[in-house]
């Protein structure tokens, strides 16, 4: 068991799919990126992980925004969503993708944002362009990576997590996720996830969202 909080809330907003990676490029080739980080944030027993994935993907290349993200900045951010997201108030716990990706966009931190619904978009994203902030369920074996530092999309549904996709490897077939539980999570706050399982999650009303022309 663990006490760790989620709060991602499931909610795709059909009017995404306007805006979907693939009109970014029409590569669809797929390759080895690890994209770089500096920042490793902690949500403790907050149930913020909207705010502080998101702080993570602004936080490592090529969007790594100055000055850096820190816990206040993750926190404050998964508020804004709250106030962008398809629910009204702030009453309530959680937050969506698309809530957190509207509040960088009020907030001035960037231009405009896509979206993946296939795996190969997503591959492809992760590769070319940038990582990005997903939000999907989470099930009580994705609670730690296994031995081979993989989660594993299985047990019991635990509710939903937004985490940020930070790197792809071809030969592992598996991408790298960069997790807001602290260093000590995992191999130094990260996890792979095998591609298949990450389609798994995909089609499960999934959130993949790749932040676009951040400005200075």
């Amino acid at each position: 068991m663990t006490d760790r909080v989620l709060d991602w809330k499931p909610r795709f907003d059909p009017k995404s799919l306007n805006f979907k990676v693939s009109k970014l490029t029409d590569s669809t080739a797929t390759r080895n990126r690890i994209w770089k980080r500096d920042t490793w944030l902690d949500q403790g027993q907050e149930g913020a992980c909207v705010g502080f994935s998101g702080a993570h993907v602004m936080s490592t290349t090529p969007r790594a925004h100055n000055p850096r993200y820190g816990q206040q900045d993750a926190e404050d951010l998964y508020h804004a969503a709250q106030q962008n997201d398809q629910w009204p108030g702030e009453n309530y716990e959680g937050s969506s993708v698309l809530g957190g990706m509207q509040a960088l966009k009020v907030e001035g931190r960037v231009d405009s944002y896509h979206w993946c619904t296939t795996l190969t978009e997503a591959l492809h994203a992760v590769s070319y362009l940038g990582p990005l902030q997903i939000g999907v369920n989470w099930y009580n074996d994705m609670f730690e990576p296994d031995a081979k530092g993989f989660l594993r999309v299985s047990g019991k549904l635990a509710g939903g997590h937004a985490i940020c996709v930070g790197g792809i490897s071809v030969d592992k077939q598996a991408v790298l996720l960069y997790n807001s539980w602290g260093k000590s999570w995992g191999n130094n706050g990260n996890a792979w996830l095998a591609f298949e399982d990450l389609d798994t999650l995909l089609h499960q009303d999934a959130e993949f969202a790749l932040p676009k022309k951040v400005k200075s």
